[in-house]
């Protein structure tokens, strides 16, 4: 089974493990990289699916940031992920 973090319930923020690789490109900047192209598109359309507002989204090395409208729609996504963790 799946595990997101281990934050306080309350929170709107999510981390979970993705196939994502921060490279830097010549400016200086991180770009990600997707070594399963199927995941980015699957989450978004997951979380469009079961109406869940997020309000950013920040890539970290092996791992997907998100931050949601409140914390409802956070513990929402989470019981969704950790529930069918294969669809992502």
């Amino acid at each position: 089974m799946a595990s997101v973090s281990k934050r306080k319930l309350n929170s709107k923020v999510v981390k979970i493990k993705a196939p994502v690789m921060m490279v830097q490109q010549g400016d200086g900047y991180d770009t990600p990289v997707w070594m399963d192209r199927h995941f980015f598109p699957n989450l978004l359309d997951r979380i469009k699916k079961y109406k869940i507002e997020m309000t950013g989204i920040e890539f970290k090395h092996n791992a997907v940031k998100i931050t949601f409208k409140d914390y409802k729609h956070a513990t929402k996504f989470r019981l969704i992920y950790e529930k069918t963790p294969e669809i992502f």
